[in-house]
């Protein structure tokens, strides 16, 4: 101890309630998410470098800074998901009480042999999760309508693909899209949701 200081106290303070990112799967997601994320800016900045080093040509410099504007997106949103409590799609979750409350019963649900996963959608007892751009969360209860939506992707006029997603909508109106591998699957959801 130095001469003539005397250590300040610590206050004790409320123990840690805030789960784990290790032992939550929507935690660990949106973390991981925003690891991609910051890659992908990366690789936009690299790309916005090459026309500025290798061209004069002003087209070029402005495709440049265009990749550099979405480099800088893409940080913004990735540097928020690495501390993924504080990312807009989990604090959104306080709608249903504490955040870690929340998040703990909804990963006991995930655990739970019943539980059924379809893609990225996880469909409980009284949950409906989806891992997209974030993390959205519905209450079973609170879901009002269901429905498919199928995308086709066209080349040349003919048909080349089609992407299926089951839009959801909530009792106060917000709807979320919830995109599934193929039709069988999204087909499969509505039905579960609709039992």
């Amino acid at each position: 101890m130095l001469h003539g200081h005397t250590p300040r106290k610590r206050r004790p303070g409320p123990k840690s309630e805030l789960p784990s990112v290790r032992n939550n799967y929507l935690l660990t997601y949106v973390q991981r998410d925003g690891i991609h994320v910051i890659l992908f800016s990366v690789a936009m900045v690299c790309a916005g470098i090459l026309p500025f080093a290798f061209s004069q040509d002003i087209a070029l410099h402005a495709t440049g800074g265009v990749a550099f504007l979405c480099a800088a997106i893409g940080f913004s949103l990735g540097i928020s998901s690495l501390k993924p409590l504080e990312e807009r799609s989990v604090r959104a979750l306080k709608r249903y009480g504490p955040v870690p409350d929340v998040l703990e019963e909804l990963q006991r649900e995930h655990l739970r042999p019943d539980t059924i996963r379809i893609g990225r959608a996880t469909l409980g007892q009284t949950w409906l999760t989806y891992r997209g751009i974030g993390i959205a969360v519905f209450r079973r209860d609170e879901i009002r309508s269901v429905r498919l939506q199928e995308t086709e992707q066209r080349h040349n006029g003919l048909r080349v693909q089609s992407t299926w997603q089951v839009l959801v909508t909530r009792s106060d109106g917000e709807t979320q899209a919830v995109h599934a591998p193929g039709r069988p699957q999204a087909e499969q959801l509505i039905s579960l949701l609709q039992s």
